[in-house]
């Protein structure tokens, strides 16, 4: 009996032999790339730990850090610190932007047109005026003009109760008409006493006597104005001998070429003003109205 139960034993002994071959061939063939990927991540985590302990050495893959913060600029290109506004989330200008400004789109058409001006035809003119004209004539031509200006500036001078001013400003005139040929020297800027006298203008008169500025505009040719300046421009026409002119010889032709030259003289001036403004600016509407504001009020403070 026994010898039969061995030979029954080896014999599915040897039944069962191949049927474990195969599954332990499946079972290394499945484990095999699991055990691979663990063993390269354990080595990879020991190099990462290895570099990270041993002094002086640099990992392979730097670790992550937080993203920079990047703030816009905005404004010139000397940008000072920036501030929100209703008009411009980026306004530079803001702070002195004091004169409202409730029809800025409509503004900012006419500047764009007056832009268009000044590049295509008055910028042209003034550039050909620094090259026709030599520096030391162009310098007499606006001392003249300069000098001709003085009833708009006495007069304002004596509105706003400024009476030593109007006699610096009368006895300035009359030097440089004297013994300036009309005005084409300055003698007054070698006088200590005569070569810094504030200049004045009817806007100026209306702010000394507390008239508000009103709102901004953009004028077609004239450029920026407040509305309270926009009247003492045309306070400063009237007070011009130039205007005169034209009332009393209306159809005389040497009017023309009288007033021509000091047409040119604005033109190269309002240029360089121009461009000064705006020149490396990322808005050139807010650059220039902030400009504008700034001098008026430098010209008030006087």
């Amino acid at each position: 009996m026994s010898l039969k139960r061995n030979s029954l034993l080896k014999a599915s002994a040897k039944s069962l032999q191949a049927p474990v071959l195969i599954l332990g061939l499946v079972a290394f063939m499945t484990l095999s790339p699991k055990l691979k990927a663990s063993q390269s991540s354990d080595s990879g985590d020991a190099s990462q730990s290895s570099s990270k302990s041993a002094p002086g050495s640099t990992p392979l893959i730097p670790s992550a850090k937080k993203p920079l913060k990047i703030t816009p600029k905005t404004g010139t290109k000397k940008g000072s610190a920036t501030s929100a506004t209703a008009e411009d989330p980026g306004d530079d200008y803001a702070k002195t932007a004091t004169i409202p400004d409730p029809v800025a789109p409509f503004n900012r058409g006419i500047f764009w047109f007056n832009h268009q001006l000044y590049r295509y035809v008055m910028k042209p003119i003034s550039r050909t005026y620094d090259t026709v004209i030599p520096r030391p004539v162009r310098t007499g031509i606006f001392n003249v003009y300069d000098n001709l200006e003085y009833p708009d500036r006495v007069v304002n001078d004596l509105l706003q109760a400024r009476f030593s001013t109007a006699g610096l400003e009368t006895e300035k005139f009359l030097i440089n008409s004297v013994a300036g040929v009309g005005g084409i020297i300055k003698v007054s800027n070698h006088i200590p006493a005569l070569s810094d006298v504030p200049h004045s203008d009817t806007g100026v008169t209306l702010a000394k006597w507390g008239i508000g500025n009103g709102v901004y505009h953009v004028w077609p040719i004239i450029g920026p104005k407040s509305s309270r300046d926009f009247v003492g421009f045309a306070g400063d026409l009237a007070l011009s001998p130039l205007t005169w002119m034209f009332f009393i010889f209306p159809h005389a032709a040497w009017t023309t070429a009288f007033t021509a030259p000091d047409s040119l003289r604005n033109f190269h001036d309002r240029m360089a003003t121009y461009d000064a403004a705006t020149e490396n600016t990322l808005d050139r509407y807010l650059a220039l109205r902030s400009s504008y504001i700034q001098n008026r009020k430098h010209a008030e403070s006087k």
